[in-house]
């Protein structure tokens, strides 16, 4: 069940479909996400290569990239940490203060 994916002690295991395996989250809010995060399982060879992070318009139903995040760790209990950067909506002047993409307690956890 996918629902083992966002567990801090589950194991989830995806079967794909043209080379491509869908997992997600549903919120009844508006969240605001900052990174995404997720322990590969213990053993070698079954992390991903590249990862879509989605979300809905809901004016037009359709689901758009948000981010592509390549490169990833492959190994073993690899944590990979992917950083949202916020480019739609700037502020309306420039900041003094230096942003961080991605706190350590990252909002949202993919295991």
């Amino acid at each position: 069940s996918p629902d083992w994916a966002f567990t801090d002690s589950g194991i989830w295991g995806g079967r794909p479909i043209n080379d491509e395996i869908y997992i997600g989250m549903t919120f009844s809010n508006k969240e605001i996400i900052r990174c995404v995060e997720y322990t590969n399982a213990s053993y070698s060879g079954k992390g991903v290569n590249e990862m879509r992070i989605e979300a809905l318009n809901v004016d037009t139903t359709e689901w758009e990239t948000v981010l592509t995040a390549n490169n990833l760790n492959l190994e073993g209990s690899a944590v990979n940490r992917i950083p949202l950067v916020q480019i739609n909506n700037p502020s309306s002047e420039p900041s003094l203060m230096p942003s961080t993409g991605c706190s350590d307690d990252c909002d949202f956890k993919i295991d």
